[in-house]
């Protein structure tokens, strides 16, 4: 939570967040679970004027992938070298080399370029909220 209350600081720090929209329905079984959580992620998107939030919507072509989540801290410091954090299932690691910082800065910018612009996120979001049960398989699940 206070994560979420720094974004609402006079002088929040920018936060750019790409999802892909496969991750909402990986190991929840829960159909208003994950409703609520799209909801959540509406909610903020369009309250948190320091948030740019984007989604990759399900079969999106993309040259580009992760398999794991990664953040990118740049700091306002110039003598502060900018950090690529990835949570891996063995551990985290930090990366503050130049050039692996700079790796993870451009599989981020791809990642953002075949994502949706944050207008058409919302839009894309409100609209999978209401057909979850759709992409969900499973014993009592909707499914295709």
């Amino acid at each position: 939570m206070k994560r979420q209350e720094m974004l609402t600081a006079p002088n929040a720090p920018k936060y750019e967040v790409v999802l892909d929209a496969r991750a909402l329905l990986l190991g929840v079984a829960d159909v208003d679970l994950i409703r609520a959580q799209i909801r959540s992620l509406v909610e903020r998107s369009t309250s948190l004027t320091a948030l740019d939030f984007r989604i990759i919507p399900f079969g999106t072509v993309s040259p580009v992938f992760t398999t794991v989540g990664f953040t990118l801290y740049d700091f306002k410091e110039p003598t502060s070298p900018a950090v690529a954090w990835v949570e891996a299932p063995t551990g985290d690691v930090y990366f503050s080399a130049r050039e692996d910082a700079d790796r993870y800065s451009e599989l981020f910018n791809r990642l953002q370029s075949v994502a949706l612009p944050e207008s058409h996120t919302v839009r894309y979001l409100q609209a999978l909220e209401s057909d979850i049960e759709r992409y969900l398989t499973g014993p009592g699940l909707g499914g295709i």
